[in-house]
C-alpha cells in the first residue's frame, strides 16, 4: 500500500498536538502524476472578474508562513452531534 496510502500514522507515536507533515493521510487513486515544472500552469477563468494564469513559480513565490488550524476527518466520532 506505501504506493497508494501514505501517512498511516500510529497514535501512540505521537509526542505532540502537532501532526508532522510526513504522518498526514493521503491517498493516490491514480497514482502521482509527473510534471515539467517548467511547463506546468494554472489557469484561473470562468466566473472572476480578472482571470490570470500562474506558474508554478509564481505559487512557491509568496513567503511560505504556518498556521495551525485543527482537522478532523469527515468520518471521525471525536465530536457530538457527527453524524458517521
Amino acid at each position: 500500500m506505501p504506493d497508494i496510502a501514505g501517512g498511516l500514522l500510529r497514535w501512540e507515536e505521537l509526542d505532540s498536538w502537532i501532526t508532522p507533515n510526513d504522518k498526514f493521510f493521503t491517498i493516490k487513486h491514480f497514482g502521482q502524476p509527473t510534471i515539467d515544472p517548467q511547463m506546468w500552469r494554472l489557469d484561473v477563468a470562468g466566473l472572476v472578474q480578472q482571470p490570470l494564469t500562474l506558474t508554478l513559480d509564481d505559487l512557491k513565490a509568496p513567503p511560505r508562513r504556518e498556521s495551525p488550524s485543527p482537522s478532523s476527518a469527515p468520518a471521525t466520532t471525536a465530536f457530538p452531534g457527527t453524524v458517521v
